[in-house]
């Protein structure tokens, strides 16, 4: 029997990858920001899939089972694994991906330090800080890390 790991939190994806280049998405429509994702795992904890409550471009149209990087499948959930598969979210690979998605962002040059700025900024913000509370409050009475 599977059990689940739901985040109610916004991912604003803000980096892609084409060509084996990184880029900065400057802009994105809001209809493929997530504002929540699934992990479903097996009895031990174990990740299985990762479901993605929009249309992102490493993820499944039909299914919404978004595509994890090698080596994610099969490990244990924690903290810190949370926080790289929410940075694999917020990247859109288009290496591999099922549609282009030039129509909905607009990119331009990818600077880490700025990256990281703005990522500091959202975990910051009180938006950010009640969503983490609700998590918090769903997830309690649930064993799963």
């Amino acid at each position: 029997m599977s059990k689940f790991y739901n985040a109610i939190c916004k991912i604003i994806p803000r980096r892609l990858i084409y060509k084996n280049k990184m880029y900065a998405i400057e802009y994105i429509e809001s209809d493929y920001i997530v504002d929540k994702y699934r992990i479903e795992l097996d009895n031990q904890n174990r990740i299985l899939n990762i479901f993605v409550d929009c249309d992102h471009p490493n993820s499944d149209p039909v299914l919404d089972e978004f595509c994890m990087a090698v080596g994610i499948q099969g490990k244990y959930i924690s903290y810190d694994l949370i926080g790289e598969i929410e940075k694999m979210i917020e990247t859109y690979n288009l290496n591999h991906s099922y549609f282009s998605v030039w129509s909905y962002i607009k990119y331009g040059p990818y600077s880490n330090e700025e990256y990281l700025k703005r990522r500091e900024k959202e975990k910051k913000s009180i938006k950010n800080k009640m969503r983490n509370s609700m998590n918090y409050m769903r997830n309690i009475g649930i064993e799963i890390i």
